[in-house]
């Protein structure tokens, strides 16, 4: 099989999959909520490969979905940290659910992704493994520069990681990944998860003061990540040479 059939069995794939998570959303499954976010990451990462004339109007649904599920996401584990308080108005997962649903994305992205494939299709082939080539490389240069880099942007790089994992899992081309390097990239990932979640529950709850000493404790935690993460991205680094 060619590198465009197995980007459209990957594609095919993951659209059922993203079906398959529609319905247990509207039942309120939080392990439906995961599923559905992996979809769209993946996606996302392979449409980032492809050239924007047949990947543009379908990222910007994926990416339309991934930021509501992604605040979905961070309510969820949230609200797992604070049980008591996952009625609270703001926290409220099942009518967030709800308008998730509500608002249609999940649908639209749905039915563009029926027709996507005979764009795919169309699409020259020589000109397409071209084009692959030179994505990976710039997402693994890019990956490269921000881990020299002192002064990255650990949100952007958290970004990265999970592109260039997403992508070499799914369609590695040419470079597939070994499994030490895939071992380092998903232990960074989890580290720069950890540190992002203590950044959004800080910023979810700012102002309610009766939560002041969970504050406290995820500010101690977020200081703590914050010195172990550059010896990781050093380590990372090294890993990718």
């Amino acid at each position: 099989m060619n590198e465009r059939g197995r980007l459209l069995v990957q594609v095919l794939r993951l659209s059922a999959q993203l079906h398959l998570s529609a319905q247990p959303l509207r039942e309120d499954d939080d392990e439906a909520l995961h599923r559905l976010r992996i979809a769209l990451r993946s996606l996302d990462a392979l449409l980032r490969l492809l050239p924007a004339d047949i990947s543009e109007s379908l990222r910007l649904r994926v990416r339309a979905c991934a930021r509501v599920s992604g605040v979905l996401r961070d309510y969820q584990v949230l609200a797992a940290q604070l049980p008591s308080l996952a009625d609270r108005q703001g926290l409220g997962l099942a009518q967030a659910t709800a308008w998730l649903q509500q608002t249609g994305l999940l649908q639209q992205l749905q039915a563009e992704l029926e027709v996507w494939p005979q764009q795919l299709l169309q699409a020259g082939g020589k000109a397409l493994r071209r084009h692959l080539v030179k994505a990976r490389r710039r997402q693994w240069q890019a990956l490269y520069d921000a881990l020299e880099c002192t002064s990255a942007d650990w949100h952007r790089l958290r970004l990265l990681i999970k592109q260039v994992r997403y992508s070499a899992e799914l369609l590695p081309g040419d470079r597939p990944i070994r499994p030490r390097q895939l071992r380092e990239l998903r232990g960074l990932q989890a580290l720069l998860g950890d540190w992002h979640d203590r950044l959004r529950w800080l910023e979810l709850t700012e102002g309610m003061t009766d939560l002041q000493s969970l504050q406290q404790c995820w500010q101690v935690e977020l200081v703590q990540l914050s010195t172990r993460l550059p010896a990781a991205l050093q380590r990372l680094a090294q890993r990718l040479r």
